[in-house]
C-alpha cells in the first residue's frame, strides 16, 4: 500500500535538546504545550465526525487497533491513510494507536504509518520489553514518540523503568480497564485503586521529566456525564489530559485540564 500523504520531520528527543521549537516539557517538534484533549476515533467512521467538531482537538489519535477488531486491518489501515491523507489541522498532534506489541499488525502499522502521525499510543503495555519491542520495530523512523498505556495493575510496577526509556514521552491509563481487571477480593472500591493507579503514574511522569498523563476513556464512553466524572477525577490525581470519543466533548475537556500541572 503506498501512502501519499505528507512525512513528519523528527529532530528531537523528548526534552527538546536537538532544537529550540520545543519547551523542556514538550515531546513533539512543532508544539508549545502537551496536549489536553484527546479525540480517539476509528479511522473509518472519523471523517463525518471530524465535521462535528467546533474547535480541534489537541491530538487526534488514529485507533487502528480498535477499527482493525471491527472491521479487520486491511480496512483499518486503508481507513487510516484516507484519515491522515484528509486531516490538515496544523495546531494538532496526530497519534496512531496500534495493536499491543505482541502482536504483528503493530509493526506493520508503524511500518506503514509512522511517518505520518507525530507518535504512537501503544495499549495494554505489560512489561518494558513490550515497549522496547516497539521501539526497535521503529527503529527506521527516528525519535518516534511513544505513549504507552497502562491497563492492569500488574503493569505498573513497571511504570518507572517504562517513563525512563528514551523514546516514551508520555504515560496513559485506562481506568475503565483498570476496573475490569480490578481484583473482586480487594478491600478497597474501585474508585480509589483507579485513583492510587493514577497517582501512581502522576508521580513517575514527574521523577522521569514527562508531561502529566493521559487518561483513557471511561467504560461508557459515550455517556458524557460518567466521561466527564471520570475525568475530574484524573485531573484531581495530577492528569493532564482526557481522551474522548465524541467531538462535541473536546470543548469540556479543554476547559476542565485549561489550567493543570503540565502548563
Amino acid at each position: 500500500m503506498t501512502v501519499d500523504i505528507p512525512r513528519i520531520p523528527r529532530q528531537l528527543d523528548r526534552r527538546g535538546s536537538a532544537s529550540q521549537a520545543a519547551t523542556t516539557k514538550d515531546c513533539l517538534p512543532g508544539f508549545h504545550a502537551p496536549a489536553k484533549t484527546f479525540l480517539l476515533l476509528d479511522p473509518i467512521d472519523a471523517l463525518h465526525l471530524i465535521e462535528q467538531l467546533s474547535v480541534p482537538p489537541d491530538a487526534l489519535i488514529v485507533d487502528v487497533y480498535g477499527s482493525a477488531q471491527r472491521h479487520g486491518p486491511t480496512a483499518a489501515f486503508a481507513g487510516a491513510v484516507e484519515l491522515l491523507s484528509s486531516y490538515n489541522v496544523p495546531s494538532t498532534q496526530l497519534w496512531l494507536r496500534v495493536h499491543p506489541a505482541s502482536s504483528p499488525w503493530c509493526a506493520a502499522a508503524i511500518n506503514l504509518l509512522a511517518d505520518h502521525v507525530h507518535g504512537v499510543v501503544l495499549p495494554e503495555v505489560s512489561s518494558v520489553e513490550d515497549v522496547r519491542q516497539v521501539a526497535g520495530t521503529s527503529a527506521g523512523h527516528p525519535l518516534l514518540p511513544l505513549l504507552p498505556v497502562f491497563e492492569t495493575f500488574a503493569s505498573l510496577s513497571h511504570a518507572m523503568r517504562i517513563a525512563e526509556l528514551p523514546e516514551v514521552t508520555r504515560l496513559g491509563c485506562s481506568a475503565a480497564a483498570l476496573h475490569a481487571a480490578a481484583d473482586p477480593d480487594s478491600p478497597l472500591p474501585l474508585r480509589k485503586t483507579a485513583h492510587w493507579a493514577r497517582s501512581v503514574l502522576t508521580r513517575f511522569s514527574v521523577a522521569a521529566g514527562l508531561p502529566a498523563p493521559v487518561n483513557g476513556v471511561s467504560s461508557d464512553p459515550w455517556d458524557s456525564a460518567a466521561l466527564m466524572h471520570d475525568a475530574v477525577l484524573a485531573r484531581c490525581a495530577g492528569f493532564g489530559g482526557q481522551c474522548v470519543t465524541e467531538p462535541e466533548l473536546v470543548m469540556d475537556v479543554r476547559a476542565l485540564f485549561r489550567h493543570c500541572v503540565s502548563d
